[in-house]
């Protein structure tokens, strides 16, 4: 199902990123809060990353929204969404999304005719904080 409006305007990395962003500031489902600490919508900040992730037919994308959560604190979270092409509106929709993805990444990211697949370092019990040399797959519909 596509996220209920499709992003027509492109921004200097496409569509994906445009549609992206206007979920990423509509969805309660993100965790952020507020200076007292009660739930709200997320705001794209300097320090919000969205890396995108094309398929080779650049029908569909892999968003990945690396973010801090609001004050208090300085909680990092990572959530991840697939967007496609909707031929319908000629604009972009976004299609699934994780809202907590656990690990640094993605690596090794991979399209086939139905899925996404990536990885993320994750650390494993004798790892550094620094250096997680674990990996956790996640598959994401397009």
């Amino acid at each position: 199902m596509l996220f209920p409006l499709a992003a027509t305007a492109m921004d200097d990395r496409g569509y994906a990123t445009a549609i992206t962003k206007f979920w990423f500031t509509g969805d309660e489902k993100l965790g952020c809060v507020d200076s007292s600490g009660n739930s709200t919508l997320c705001k794209i900040a300097p320090d919000t990353i969205f890396q995108v992730y094309y398929s080779p037919d650049l029908k569909h994308a892999l968003v990945v929204v690396d973010y801090l959560s609001g004050s208090p604190g300085n909680a990092r979270l990572r959530s991840a969404v697939t967007t496609e092409e909707a031929s319908e509106t000629g604009g972009w929709g976004v299609t699934h999304q994780i809202y907590k993805v656990i690990g640094q990444g993605p690596i090794s990211i991979k399209f086939d005719t139905n899925n996404v697949y990536f990885e993320m370092q994750v650390r494993k019990s004798n790892d550094l904080q620094c250096c997680p040399t674990g990996r956790r797959l996640y598959t994401m519909p397009l």
